[in-house]
């Protein structure tokens, strides 16, 4: 008799009994590395109050920085811990989020302007959002 192939597959380690995704460079702040930790304490200190969600968002899901910075905030489900990437580069996907993440986001969009369209705006863009402001990024980083 022919053997089942999937019977072979075994579940990986990054993935949660429930079925969250879990980036393994970033599980947990007490599990990251110093750099990491000293990295997202930099960020929240900075001026540019948008340097901290982004790192965080980043480290958390190792989204793409284009993807990360055209997030819509109408795409951001808390409830189901997702973003819908519309144009991400291999095509339209729904990202999980880690709980960490979700209950970070959660409070920052409290502090967003109710007609806010995008979570990182700028008013300098075509795009109505950033799109690599490189000075900032790299005094933190």
């Amino acid at each position: 008799h022919p053997v089942n192939p999937v019977k072979k597959i075994r579940q990986d380690n990054r993935i949660k009994q429930d079925n969250s995704c879990v980036n393994p460079w970033f599980q947990h702040k007490k599990n990251a590395n110093s750099y990491t930790i000293n990295l997202l304490e930099t960020a929240k200190q900075h001026q540019a109050e948008w340097i901290y969600p982004f790192i965080l968002i980043a480290l958390e899901t190792g989204m793409r920085r284009s993807e990360i910075l055209s997030i819509k905030i109408t795409n951001i489900d808390l409830e189901h811990r997702s973003i819908f990437l519309p144009e991400a580069k291999a095509g339209a996907r729904t990202q999980p989020i880690t709980k960490n993440l979700c209950e970070f986001l959660s409070e920052h969009l409290k502090t967003i302007e109710a007609e806010q369209e995008w979570l990182f705006p700028s008013s300098k863009s075509a795009s109505g959002h950033l799109h690599w402001p490189r000075r900032a990024f790299r005094q933190v980083v």
